[in-house]
């Protein structure tokens, strides 16, 4: 959907990770270390192996030298140093790899270290991640100039898809593919907070922020290599569409509308639709844009108010989505 590829754009969400503690930035200085840390609550361990993990993903500028090294609850520790791999290192703790090889990396010419904390079919006998406070620690060489990093993680531990850092900020959160250059990223802001559901009652499910405020759990950017994302914001939360019977039954009627047809739910999924329809409403009028022109439509028509404060910024992009403002802006082009 790049420049030169007439009638193709895509919308993709920003992600739903606002309000998670998954981002660690900072800068190494040489010869100094660095540490943060995470818990993993007390929880059952699924039967099996290679299915209670914690993922660690660690990036650096190429010209920087780290090693890089995890502490268990117990205080057991595994290490790697740059351009190598620890292996699968089995402890009683569980299984920790630390893999230093992915130095450069062949897209963006970075240094990445890749961490898994899991319960490795490789160990015998097999130790699901122990319950406790674990430590990642970065040291960088006395030769290694100042370099900044990133670190996040995500999870398939005790219930949750992340852990959360001690040091973290909260930025940088928009996920894949939301990153990608091209497309249109769309976060999330608050339409709605009530409606009426089938008893003829006011719903009280309530929401992130008040109408109009960016819904909270809509990631934020920049991206890594700081390009402004998301680019846009669209009404996500809440959104009443066609009602399936999935919805129904596992949240009952209080998400239902008053018609009992319709239901009501929330996410960057529910906002990057606006954005999709906007450019197929653009590429009808001026089917000869590229993906970019029909971005460039969307962005400079988009607008502020007072809860989006000075635009363009890492929250709300170039603004909350406007489609007939874009779709004008678009014949123009």
């Amino acid at each position: 959907v790049g420049p030169g590829r007439p009638g193709a754009q895509m919308a993709i969400a920003a992600g739903n990770s606002g309000t998670l503690h998954i981002h660690w930035q900072g800068i190494t200085v040489p010869g100094s270390v660095v540490v943060n840390t995470f818990s993993v609550p007390t929880y059952s361990a699924q039967s099996g192996s290679d299915n209670d993990f914690v993922l660690l993903d660690l990036w650096y500028d190429p010209a920087g030298m780290a090693t890089v090294e995890i502490f268990t609850p117990t205080g057991l520790s595994v290490s790697a140093a740059p351009g190598t791999d620890s292996g699968v290192v089995c402890t009683d703790d569980g299984a920790v790899q630390i893999d230093a090889t992915g130095a450069p990396d062949p897209v963006n010419g970075d240094n990445e270290v890749f961490v898994q904390i899991s319960d490795s079919g490789l160990c015998t006998p097999t130790r699901a991640p122990r319950s406790g406070s674990w430590a990642v620690r970065i040291a960088a060489d006395a030769q290694s100039p100042p370099v900044p990093f990133d670190l996040w993680n995500e999870a398939q531990i005790a219930g949750l898809a992340h852990v959360s850092l001690s040091g973290f900020v909260n930025g940088g959160l928009v996920g894949i593919p939301g990153t990608a250059r091209h497309a249109i990223t769309v976060g999330s802001y608050v339409d709605k907070i009530t409606w009426l559901t089938p008893s003829h009652t006011m719903s009280n499910v309530g929401g992130s922020n008040v109408p109009g405020g960016l819904s909270s759990f809509s990631a934020s950017g920049p991206t890594r290599d700081g390009r402004l994302k998301p680019d846009i914001a669209a009404p996500g939360e809440w959104i009443g569409s066609t009602l399936t019977g999935l919805i129904q039954a596992s949240r009952g009627t209080t998400f239902t509308e008053e018609d009992g047809v319709h239901g009501d739910i929330r996410g960057t999924s529910m906002a990057t639709p606006h954005a999709a329809g906007t450019v197929a409403l653009i590429e009808s009028l001026n089917p000869a844009l590229d993906g970019a022109e029909m971005k460039e439509a969307i962005r400079r028509s988009a607008r502020g108010d007072s809860l989006t404060g000075n635009l363009p910024n890492v929250r709300f992009g170039a603004g909350k989505l406007r489609a007939s403002e874009a779709a004008a802006s678009a014949v123009t082009i």
